[in-house]
């Protein structure tokens, strides 16, 4: 049967929760005050690492949350100012013989010539 649990989370808080008692006990159950003392740090340490790292991951999350929501609007705004580029193209000089070409408005503004 397995003492120490394997989930990380489980196995920090059963450490945090044994010190106490062993520190008590230290003599009758065979271990020294510098072995408890040992437990004690490791397990704050332990218990301080994860805390940062679950502050990392949300501060991650939301951060990424934030650059979704950015280029969502960024991606709006381009299209809008694509879809104006593409309207002005294709009316720009209609019915001026010496008009400018459709495709050529459209290379200036390094946007793709439709296919037709």
């Amino acid at each position: 049967m397995r003492v120490l649990p394997t989930n990380l989370g489980e196995m920090v808080q059963f450490c945090l929760d044994r010190y106490p008692v062993w520190e008590q006990q230290t003599k009758s159950i065979g271990l020294s005050p510098e072995q408890v003392q040992t437990l004690i740090d490791l397990s704050k340490v332990a218990r301080e690492k994860m805390a940062a790292a679950e502050a990392a991951r949300a501060a991650a999350q939301a951060a990424t949350l934030a650059q979704n929501a950015a280029a969502a609007e960024l991606r709006s705004y381009a299209a809008g100012l694509i879809a104006t580029i593409k309207a002005y193209a294709s009316t720009a000089g209609v019915g001026d013989q010496h008009a400018e070409p459709e495709g050529a408005i459209l290379a200036r503004a390094q946007i793709p010539v439709p296919r037709k």
